[in-house]
Parts: structure tokens; sequence; C-alpha cells
């Protein structure tokens, strides 16, 4: 079951700000994301915060929600590892 992959607006604004390289990294992990949403390696449910998940690109973190009925990823977040926890 493949997913739509939206960005909010500051999600948006800061992987436009990263270099090509980095930006291409994100766009594969979307297509990942948007193909197996589910496989642990990809994404993980963060604490306490239910709708919420988490994924990797290196040293940054993707905040996502998902709606299972509409098959859509919203990514609420892009930022480095120790400044997304403090965003929450």
């Amino acid at each position: 079951m493949r997913f739509e992959v939206l960005l909010t607006g500051p999600a948006r604004s800061y992987l436009g700000r990263l270099d090509r390289p980095t930006r291409d990294r994100f766009d594969r992990k979307f297509e990942e994301l948007a193909n197996d949403l589910l496989d642990p390696r990809q994404s993980k449910p963060l604490a306490g915060t239910d709708p919420l998940r988490a994924a990797r690109v290196g040293a940054w973190r993707i905040i996502l929600e998902v709606d299972r009925e509409a098959r859509v990823i919203t990514v609420h977040d892009i930022a480095p590892r120790g400044q997304v926890s403090r965003r929450l």
C-alpha cells in the first residue's frame, strides 16, 4: 500500500536550506516511507506522542504523522537529532 508524502511549511523550508546531496538523501527516504512505512527500519513511533513517528536520515530526524485511511504521511519537522526533541 503506497502512501502520499506531504511536507508542512517548516519542513519544506528546512529541506530547501540543505545542500543537494542531502536533499537527495531525504527524497530517497520519503520514497522508502511511502512504499513501506511500517517497516521498523523506516520509522518508529515516538513515545508519548501517539500519532507521531520518527525516521532517521543520518544525523537528521523526520517527525511525521500517518493517516492510514487517507494513505497520507505528513512530515511536520526535519531537524538535527538534538534539536528535534526540543521542538516537540
